[in-house]
């Protein structure tokens, strides 16, 4: 009678740690939604507290002193940066979750593939491990590029967020200062 390659034990072993890759994925992913409500709400309270604020400050006339532009431009700025913040930091996370699971995954088919073309003396099995075996260092090899290019596309996607930011809120101050120009003519 010959021995099993792979026990239960061995299976929900791989099991748990997928549900435990996928609880961690759900984590990251629920902190993220959490951080972007929280981000959406300021965004909201602060648009109304300028709404509110420019409202009472109207004049007979229908003019404020506010100088127009300037602090939409100035949050919209916040709130890109930010929000780009938020998914960079969340997609570097899965990333390194990813290329964390399919590390210990490639460990655990390794370890079983091992005892398994140690179980048999065939021939042709032992080539279907060593097959196996390099299937799954390949994988592991490339989600480790992937994680690697996620992370630089990121940084990329953030440099390129704050550079934006930047851009808008220059333009709120260029737009600020014409209108002050402006009324100062008039």
């Amino acid at each position: 009678m010959t021995t099993p390659f792979f026990s239960v034990q061995d299976l929900s072993s791989v099991q748990a740690g997928n549900v435990e890759a996928a609880q961690s994925l759900t984590n990251v992913m629920l902190e993220a939604g959490h951080k972007i409500t929280l981000l959406n709400l300021e965004m909201t309270r602060n648009a109304l507290s300028q709404g509110a604020a420019s409202f009472s400050s109207n004049g007979a006339d229908g003019s404020s002193g506010a100088l127009p532009g300037q602090p939409l431009a100035k949050e919209t700025a916040t709130y890109f940066k930010n929000l780009a913040h938020i998914s960079a930091e969340t997609q570097v996370e899965i990333a390194r979750l990813v290329q964390s699971h399919m590390s210990e995954f490639g460990k655990t088919a390794i370890s079983l593939l091992d005892r398994a073309s140690s179980s048999d003396n065939n021939v042709g099995a032992a080539m279907a491990v060593v097959a196996l075996k390099s299937a799954v260092a390949t994988a592991t090899a490339s989600c480790q590029n992937l994680t690697e290019t996620t992370r630089r596309v990121t940084e990329m996607a953030q440099a390129n967020a704050n550079a934006l930011a930047d851009t808008v809120q220059s333009i709120g101050t260029h737009q600020a200062h014409a209108a002050r120009s402006y009324q100062k003519a008039a």
